[in-house]
């Protein structure tokens, strides 16, 4: 499957150096470029491209699904368009290409089409969403996809997305999160910090301050190892009943859980394979399950 269309030199420069940087790179072929007054395309023989528009571009973006006659599949180019407030992305368009819509700090609002599949680097980097739910046609994020993304509270995230490493690095004010798993991804990195942006030391590390509350979706079996130790500032947990398992130290000094919820039934909690330690110097002492309350 086709993931990035930006080399990765081009990632890298933007992604270090911010929003005074344009992207660059080999942008492949380069049909006529059409202009409809606000949203540039290309337009190859079968497909067609949303690629960008003028700096000045503001308030609602609408991307046609079809131009001339073919449909619009890919997303390019938004960069620095800081005056755009929201953006409807048609059916069509199965790709949101790295960088798309990085530095459009004013950017708020979005309206996924159906067929969206893939993220690429950077694509939301720097805008200005406050909430946020990508949905569960999409499979893949690349890295800092809400990099830096500071007025960022509140985030849904696909049950289907396969990695999340790095996705939230510089999102420093997410208050709830809601994922498929609590890692870099389903089979590796089981540790919250790791979606933060701890790429180096995330093992030691944690998530922002601010965060409180994480709910986990349904079909996620294990909360690895070590996954939020040391998250102090999270109040509650929501588990999902097809959790099997809680890592050892997994919600290690997570100082201010107060609340866990378990969609499962009491029953269902009992047979839960409990780690050692993973519930050390946390505030709750019971677990709400879906037909009453244990104790632990």
């Amino acid at each position: 499957m086709k993931r990035l269309f930006f080399g990765l030199t081009a990632i890298l420069s933007i992604g270090l150096f911010g929003c005074g940087s344009t992207p660059s790179g080999d942008k492949g072929p380069q049909p006529a470029e059409i202009d409809d007054g606000k949203v540039k395309y290309l337009k190859f023989s079968d497909h067609c491209w949303a690629s960008g528009a003028s700096r000045d571009i503001s308030g609602e973006v609408n991307i046609m699904s079809m131009y001339q006659g073919v449909p619009v599949t890919q997303v390019h180019d938004f960069f620095g368009c800081n005056k755009i407030t929201s953006v409807n992305i048609p059916d069509t368009v199965t790709t949101i290409e790295s960088n798309a819509f990085q530095c459009c700090s004013s950017l708020a609002g979005i309206r996924f089409g159906i067929g969206v599949k893939d993220i690429g680097h950077y694509a939301f980097s720097q805008t200005g969403f406050a909430e946020i739910t990508i949905p569960d046609t999409v499979t893949y994020m690349g890295m800092d996809v809400f990099s830096s993304c500071e007025s960022l509270k509140s985030i849904h995230i696909s049950k289907n997305v396969e990695t999340l490493s790095d996705v939230l690095n510089g999102a420093s004010a997410v208050v709830e999160l809601t994922v498929p798993y609590i890692g870099g991804s389903k089979t590796s990195d089981p540790f919250l910090a790791k979606m933060f942006g701890y790429s180096y030391d995330w093992q030691n590390a944690s998530a922002p301050k601010s965060l409180k509350k994480i709910t986990v979706l349904e079909s996620c079996q294990t909360i690895g190892e070590n996954a939020c130790k040391g998250c102090a500032s999270l109040t509650t947990i929501e588990l999902p009943s097809t959790i099997t398992s809680l890592g050892k130290k997994c919600f290690y000094d997570c100082t201010g859980l107060s609340e866990i919820k378990f969609a499962g039934t009491k029953s269902d909690w009992q047979s839960i394979t409990l780690g050692e330690e993973w519930n050390t110097n946390i505030l709750a002492t019971t677990v709400v399950c879906s037909d009453g309350t244990v104790t632990f």
